[in-house]
This record gives C-alpha cells, structure tokens and sequence, in this order.
C-alpha cells in the first residue's frame, strides 16, 4: 500500500512538523495583537500573522504528504501568495508608526508588489530570488524603521520588534544557506532550523507591539504639527 506520509524522507515530516508549529505561534500572535493591541492600528499586524499561519499550515500539508506533482505545484501557490502577502502587511504596519499619513498611499503599491512576487515565483520558478528579495527588502525596512524608532525612544516596544525582525534576518539566512541542519531525537534540515529559528523573532515581534500601546503615532504626530 502506498503511504501517504513521507515515511522514506524524515527530514520532510520534522519541517512539516515545525510548519504546524509556527502556524499555532502566529495564529496565537494575531490573536495576541488584536486582543492586546491597540485596534484599528494592529489590523495590519493581524492579518499578517494569519496569513503567514495560513502559508506555515499548508507548508506542512505540501512537505509531510505524497502528492502528484502537479497537485504539489498547485499547493504552492497559495503558500507563496499568503507569504508574499504577509510580508505586505507587515509592510503596511511598519509604515503606520514611520508615516502613518502614508499608509493609505503605499497600502495599494504594497499589496500589488505582494501579488507580483508571488505570480513571478509561479510563473518563472527560476526567477524565485524576486520572491526572495521582497522578503529581504521587507526585513531591511522593518528594522531600519524600528532600530530608528528604538534609539530615538519614541516608541515604547521598538526594540522588542527590532529584536524579533532580527532574529527573522537570522532566520531566512539559516534557510538560504541549504545546508545547515542538525539531529536531536529526530533530523532537521534547513528549512526545519529556518522554522525554529523563526518561532522566537514571531513571539518577540508580537510582544513588541503590544508593549508599543497607545503611544506610537504621538511621536509622529507631533512632528508633523510643528
């Protein structure tokens, strides 16, 4: 009988395994945030995590499980768009505290390069560094705005989400290395190391803005009146 698991690929079942995992941590981050958090400017931040849930979930559905290889391609389509998409909001909500009279501007460019990321990766595999790339462009910007933020101390949690960014930089680079991997009861490979890594930067970022409260736009707003 034909399993269904990917019993003769270990690796693939402990990066599907940390796929579920990480989906639980940012399902409870979004929850976090919106319980927590100060609402509407948390919204962003909200949909974000779920949709990097909604990527992590259907990761470990695409790693864990024989599927057809054409099934395997239309699974993935939908990874790449929650991820390009959530990398997106991310954006949005990091514009919110740098310029938040700039959101509903940027908000339509963001989403629309969200979309082109991901319909490039699908539609030109080997062209997947652009994908990568507005990924590495959203890290860059998240922590330059927040370590500017931090050291300025105009944000309350500034550092906690420059922190987190950080440690998701670290993250992507373990990945992007293809290599790195270790065994501890079970073998991990790097894209397992990579979710790992990520859980405590997701954790930290969250804490981070729901340490920020109700004092982020004030810095930014008494710039604009004088």
């Amino acid at each position: 009988m034909h399993e269904i698991l990917r019993l003769d690929a270990p690796t693939e079942l402990t990066t599907a395994a940390t796929d579920v995992l990480l989906a639980a941590v940012c399902i409870a981050c979004a929850h976090y945030v919106r319980q927590r958090g100060e609402m509407p400017r948390m919204r962003p931040w909200q949909i974000g995590f779920t949709l990097f849930a909604t990527g992590a979930l259907l990761g470990a559905f695409a790693h864990a499980l024989h599927i057809p290889a054409v099934l395997y391609r239309v699974v993935w389509a939908p990874i790449y768009l929650s991820l390009g998409l959530a990398v997106a909001f991310f954006v949005i909500g990091v514009v919110q505290d740098a310029a938040p009279g700039r959101v509903s501007t940027l908000r339509p460019v963001l989403l629309g390069l969200g979309i082109m990321s991901f319909l490039i990766a699908m539609l030109f595999p080997r062209a997947f560094f652009v994908f990568l790339a507005w990924q590495g462009a959203g890290l860059v910007v998240a922590i330059s705005v927040y370590t500017t933020l931090w050291a300025r101390g105009s944000l309350p949690g500034a550092g906690w989400i420059t922190l987190g960014f950080l440690i998701s930089m670290a993250a992507a680079a373990v990945q992007g290395t293809g290599t790195l991997s270790f065994t501890l009861i079970w073998p991990f490979d790097h894209n397992g190391v990579f979710h790992l890594v990520q859980l405590p930067g997701i954790a930290a970022i969250a804490y981070g803005l729901v340490q920020s409260g109700r004092h982020a736009l004030v810095p930014t707003a008494r710039v604009q009146a004088q």
